[in-house]
């Protein structure tokens, strides 16, 4: 049994409860991961407030949730990486853009391809990315003021992240078909080859 407390809007004070009614009415659930942030109203209020201004930054459904694939790929979030995929099917992202994000196999669109590899290259450097990083994510057509947009949804998604990781969060029933882990990414992958060859 898990010490980490999922609540319920009954269960918190009413300037809270009222994010909860927000989630709900806008998802039709309130995810395990708003929940169970919501132990801590200053994090819940954090988390909220920088999901509504990562919603009002100037990228498509499609980079939207590519970022917070990839980031949460990254840092090897299976919870995280589950409610996207969904999130990005909600959304209609082509499910072979899903796919291949899910791999981190190449992405046949040039510029979502573009800006996987930069969030890798950001996370990965700890935003020490190199003037060719820079370069390719500028030419895929990217402006100065989305790379600050990019650095904003991975905040977010380290936020996340390493509150499901560390809370060892169950999926929501929605997010249950999306299920990830990177030992059977691997494998799904080595599977595809094998079948191919």
């Amino acid at each position: 049994m898990s010490i980490f407390k999922i609540h319920t809007k009954e269960s918190v004070a009413l300037e809270l409860s009222i994010l909860f009614e927000e989630k709900e009415k806008d998802l039709g659930f309130v995810p395990n991961i708003f929940a169970v942030t919501a132990e801590s109203a200053p994090a819940l209020q954090a988390y909220s407030e920088l999901s509504n201004y990562f919603d009002q930054c100037d990228f498509t459904d499609t980079e939207h949730e590519t970022i917070e694939i990839v980031t949460s790929i990254e840092n090897g979030c299976g919870y995280c990486v589950a409610g996207h995929s969904a999130f990005a099917k909600m959304k209609q992202v082509p499910d072979h853009i899903i796919k291949s994000l899910r791999e981190e196999q190449p992405v046949d669109d040039p510029r979502i391809e573009a800006l996987a590899n930069f969030v890798r290259k950001l996370i990965r450097t700890r935003g020490r990315v190199s003037q060719k990083d820079l370069i390719l994510f500028f030419d895929a057509g990217f402006s100065q003021a989305q790379l600050y947009e990019v650095v904003l949804g991975v905040s977010l998604k380290f936020l996340t992240n390493f509150i499901s990781n560390a809370s060892s969060l169950p999926l929501d029933p929605a997010f249950e078909p999306y299920a990830w882990s990177e030992r059977s990414e691997q494998a799904s992958h080595r599977a595809t080859k094998e079948h191919a060859i």
